[in-house]
């Protein structure tokens, strides 16, 4: 095997188990998070973000056993990223601002919470991950078949 096709498996075998261990936690979390108490919570602050795309922006207060949490998070993962603003302005109506909602919360560590309990929480990264193991399996049983041959 050459010096580049182990490089590039090696590359190719970190960045698959990494997406792969990643999307096993989100799957893991969003599991998780079915069975978390809920509290009533109220958002403070709701607009988009249009940095790259059309991002939702919310930020929620709520109260567990008389302490007051903050938070942003309304789904574990990455940001959902919206090509149309009129997507994320239909996303951003769920979450009005002075609006009550209910908050989902780790009763391990309250200040970790969610509103959306049905995001997809990581299948995408575990299909990539399996992607790049398999570009992994590739590349090793066919390590030089990209390279010109040589002429003795």
């Amino acid at each position: 095997m050459s010096f580049e096709s182990g490089t590039a498996a090696v590359a190719s075998a970190i960045i698959g188990a990494a997406l792969f261990g990643y999307g096993l936690y989100l799957r893991s979390k969003l599991r998780s998070c079915q069975r978390w108490p809920q509290a009533t919570g109220i958002v403070t602050q709701s607009g988009l973000d249009t940095d790259d795309g059309y991002r939702i922006s919310v930020i929620y207060e709520y109260t567990v056993n008389g302490a007051g949490y903050s938070s942003s998070c309304v789904q574990f993962g990455t940001p959902t990223t919206y090509l149309r603003k009129s997507s994320a302005e239909a996303a951003i109506s769920h979450y009005p601002a002075n609006s009550q909602l209910t908050v989902y919360y780790d009763p391990e560590n309250p200040a970790e919470a969610v509103l959306d309990r049905t995001s997809p929480g990581g299948l995408e990264y575990i299909i990539s991950g399996v992607i790049f193991l398999v570009l992994t399996a590739l590349i090793m049983m066919y390590p030089d078949q990209t390279t010109a041959p040589t002429n003795p």
